[in-house]
């Protein structure tokens, strides 16, 4: 009869296993061939200096198989979606240059943070600022440099003085049917297009001065006259308009 030290399980196939850690940490294992057969001998008799481990496995120890359930199907993903201005919407969609899934969805992550937000009004005064910041013809621009070149050359460096200066000539022109409220409108128009698709539409495009000024400021950042580049980066900075 063979003798084990430890507790013996016998498995299905007449087989039992029993673990064992030595004082030196190294785990043994002892296989019984037919447990029936065999002696278990306590390890308080046991002549072996042996540490017992209950680390016994038995195949026939559950009482019951274990159940598996099956997963409950995902659901499919539900995009929330602005009811009431199609037109404004798939206009924004065109201009922007991204699907109105994306719009919709940044615009709903937009009215988290405020739900005072009105989408629609928003769509329609983004369109309105591109329209003024659209110059096919160049005259725009062309009378903003007429501007600068007076009251900001060139050969001038740009300053804080010189930006206040620039400010208090629009403001004396206010309403005096000259240029100079095609051209603050124009310059308006790039801090409104900012301000719609950060507050009213949820920056859906990332960056939105980068973006507005790669798609309708070429002019400026490309123009001879850094001074008005200079003064507009400063109008979109702080967010400024003359509001004439």
């Amino acid at each position: 009869m063979l003798t084990v030290t430890g507790d013996v399980k016998a498995l299905s196939d007449n087989r039992a296993i029993t673990v064992f850690i030595d004082n030196e940490d190294n785990i043994l294992f002892d296989v019984v061939p037919d447990p029936q057969e065999t002696e278990v001998k306590p390890l308080a008799d046991s002549e072996d200096e042996f540490d017992w481990l209950d680390w016994t496995w038995c195949q026939d120890c559950e009482d019951e198989p274990p159940v598996f359930f099956a997963a409950a199907p995902l659901a499919k993903p539900e995009f929330p979606v602005i009811q009431g201005c199609p037109v404004e919407m798939e206009a924004v969609s065109l201009e922007l240059g991204i699907p109105r899934e994306t719009i919709q969805i940044s615009i709903a992550n937009s009215l988290a943070l405020n739900p005072n937000i009105q989408p629609c009004q928003a769509c329609a005064s983004l369109i309105e600022a591109a329209n003024i910041l659209r110059d096919p013809d160049g005259s725009k621009m062309a009378a903003m440099n007429q501007i600068f070149n007076e009251l900001a050359p060139s050969d001038a460096p740009f300053t804080p003085e010189m930006a206040d200066s620039i400010v208090s000539a629009f403001a004396d022109h206010a309403g005096d049917g000259t240029q100079y409220a095609l051209v603050s409108e124009y310059i308006d128009a790039f801090v409104k297009y900012i301000s719609i698709l950060d507050t009213g539409l949820g920056a859906p495009v990332g960056d939105s001065a980068i973006f507005v000024m790669l798609k309708h400021g070429t002019g400026i950042t490309n123009g001879e006259n850094t001074n008005v580049s200079a003064f507009i980066a400063s109008r979109l900075e702080n967010m400024e308009t003359f509001g004439i």
